[in-house]
């Protein structure tokens, strides 16, 4: 079972939400989602969080054509909200992908890339609370293989 950071009030926004990416309550109906909190989505527990990035970011690539950190992140996190230049220099810092190049679609990579996103959205040094488990429950919530969630054929129920 994942862990639930709810109702922990020295921790940010996005941990205590269980929405680590920090994503905005857009009237999705996303599973796991039990309100909104200051804008953003808040979680029965820290997967659905992190399975709401992952469709996110599938999405985010399969359909928008966001292959590249730069064209994803400018998406993800817009400059009239965000130091979107800064945020794609530590995403692709952390995880060796340069900006420009495309991403290679697999599960290694969607790992670096969330668990880079979550050190900015929630700050290293609270992403180090989201375990291994969570990333892997948050998968296995989507209900597939997960390789062969890489084909892009894949469409989710949010």
């Amino acid at each position: 079972m994942a862990q639930s950071f709810l109702n922990y009030f020295e921790i940010p926004l996005g941990l205590r939400n269980n929405n680590p990416g920090n994503i905005r309550d857009m009237g999705i109906c996303w599973e796991g989602k039990i309100g909104c909190k200051k804008g953003f989505v808040v979680f029965d527990d820290i997967a659905w969080g992190i399975r709401a990035m992952i469709i996110n970011f599938h999405t985010s690539i399969t359909i928008h054509g966001n292959d590249t950190l730069r064209k994803y992140i400018t998406r993800y996190a817009p400059p009239q909200e965000n130091d979107t230049e800064q945020y794609i220099y530590i995403v692709s810092k952390k995880t060796g992908i340069g900006s420009n190049k495309k991403i290679e679609y697999d599960f290694d990579k969607l790992k670096l890339i969330l668990l880079a996103q979550f050190d900015v959205e929630i700050g290293p040094q609270y992403s180090t609370l989201i375990t291994n488990e969570d990333v892997h429950e948050a998968f296995s919530r989507l209900n597939i293989n997960v390789a062969s969630f890489f084909n892009g054929n894949n469409k989710f129920k949010a």
